[in-house]
């Protein structure tokens, strides 16, 4: 069965599959506010909002049934379309632990929730330490300590939002 013309292209005929293209397609783009010819916000908020709505369109759980429809008439045959190999397989998998009724892992489970507490209070004790850091005493051996503020990094990102109509 000839797969190449089974789906046409939403986007004309030009569609953008390949890494390279894609890469040459980002490239140009950002080559077109470097050179001046568009407004670096304008440009960046109009591929935010495209960026968006076709994550929305590939997460519609509509769209997502229909292709997994589609794909399942191809059988095991794993078919290629416009150079994309289309494959089916199990994602997020996860194990409920909780049913298994095993005392050991119950333990355990309620040990790490109790440390992961006692370490977000430590965290918030240590985050409220003065700028020059204090001298403590460790509560286990009564030996006194200088402790510092934890080291803070961020990055500087731009967000946009878009507002709900």
């Amino acid at each position: 069965m000839e797969n190449q013309n089974v789906l046409q292209p939403i986007f004309g005929n030009e569609v953008v599959i390949t890494k390279q293209k894609q890469k040459e397609v980002a490239e140009d783009l950002v080559k077109k506010v470097l050179d001046g010819n568009v407004s670096p916000i304008n440009a960046y908020v109009q591929l935010k909002g495209i960026a968006d709505a076709l994550t929305a369109a590939i997460k519609d759980p509509a769209l997502v049934e229909s292709v997994l429809t589609e794909r399942m008439k191809w059988g095991k045959e794993t078919p290629v379309f416009h150079g994309a190999i289309v494959a089916i397989s199990e994602g997020g998998v996860k194990y409920d632990f909780e049913v298994c009724g095993d005392s050991v892992y119950n333990d355990l489970a309620k040990q790490k929730e109790e440390l992961e507490k006692k370490i977000k209070e430590r965290q918030k004790f240590l985050m409220g330490l003065p700028e020059e850091g204090a001298t403590i005493a460790d509560q286990s051996t009564g030996e006194m300590c200088s402790v510092k503020r934890p080291a803070k990094t961020s990055t500087t990102v731009v967000r946009v939002t878009f507002p709900k109509e």
